[in-house]
């Protein structure tokens, strides 16, 4: 993940240049990919840093990335799709289908993004994803990309040491649900 303070909104030159030296430098490493997201204001109203995204992605051309959950911040999510779809290096966006819902009233959330998602860009569901949110996102949506943070770390603790056994568990589940049981 790229990021160098704790909100989506950057501006400092030098935190942006210690950011481009850290892509360039996974960039060496052959990583997968890269997680980042920023934000602009305008007029008072959230955007995306389209100047800060290409800026930082142009640092690293041939490595994918994932838009991560400052997209939650946006006022509308789902537009704002479009405006990430033209980035050919982004083919994931991370999303909570946003903090206000419950989990059952999040569905069709997930379902509109992915499907202004589609071509090119895969919803991953995350923040706060436990077992009874992979059932239903599996259920009721074409989702099938999930981060796992607390769900699987001890005492369900953001700093806590991730359990084998417990990625085990949701491995089954997803196998289960998949019908390969």
């Amino acid at each position: 993940m790229i990021r160098e303070i704790e909100n989506f909104f950057v501006e400092d030159e030098r935190i942006i240049e210690r950011m481009c030296d850290r892509i360039r430098s996974f960039s060496s490493l052959c990583v997968d990919g890269l997680v980042l997201g920023f934000l602009k204001r305008n007029n008072g109203i959230t955007a995306i840093d389209h100047d800060l995204l290409a800026r930082l992605l142009s640092c690293a051309p041939g490595v994918k990335a994932t838009f991560h959950r400052a997209f939650e911040e946006l006022p509308d999510p789902v537009r704002s799709i479009g405006e990430l779809k033209r980035y050919s290096q982004i083919d994931r966006i991370l999303t909570s289908g946003g903090p206000q819902l419950e989990w059952p009233e999040k569905m069709t959330v997930f379902r509109e993004m992915e499907e202004a998602a589609r071509p090119g860009i895969g919803i991953l569901a995350g923040g706060g994803v436990d077992q009874e949110a992979v059932r239903l996102l599996i259920d009721s949506t074409p989702v099938r990309e999930f981060h796992l943070g607390r769900a699987v770390r001890a005492d369900n603790r953001i700093d806590g040491v991730v359990e084998s056994d417990r990625v085990r568990e949701f491995a089954r589940l997803l196998k289960n649900k998949n019908g390969t049981k």
